[in-house]
């Protein structure tokens, strides 16, 4: 039905210098205001849309699943950088979760400025492609 159209994700914050910061700053990632709205766009041409929020609430889902290669040198560099992750079920005491259980990659949580979960997930060669 909708095969051929585009597609964008979404979510909102409460601050967007802030998310800017975070995003851009922090994270390393390409980050492009867009009206009042700021985009995140990733090399894949995926594209993600922030949008400031009154009254808005912490997302309790995962709104934004980074790619990466290295769950260990990633959660290390984002400890680094002094991102707390989230220790959630099956998560060493780094906070990086190795459990294949249900079929899931090593994953690691943690949350943007306005509390928002935001993870990093291990993927192979091929899947970044």
């Amino acid at each position: 039905m909708f095969g051929s159209n585009s597609a964008y994700a979404s979510f909102s914050t409460d601050d967007l210098p802030a998310a800017w910061h975070f995003y851009k700053e922090t994270l390393g990632l390409q980050v492009h205001p867009v009206g009042n709205n700021l985009n995140l766009t990733f090399p894949n041409g995926t594209h993600v849309m922030i949008y400031r929020k009154d009254g808005h609430v912490p997302a309790s889902h995962t709104v934004l699943n980074i790619m990466v290669k290295d769950i260990d040198a990633a959660a290390s560099r984002l400890r680094e950088a002094g991102i707390q992750l989230e220790h959630v079920a099956d998560s060493d005491d780094e906070g990086v979760s190795h459990s294949k259980r249900h079929g899931m990659p090593s994953i690691a949580w943690f949350k943007d400025p306005a509390g928002n979960w935001v993870s990093i997930v291990e993927v192979t060669e091929e899947d970044i492609a």
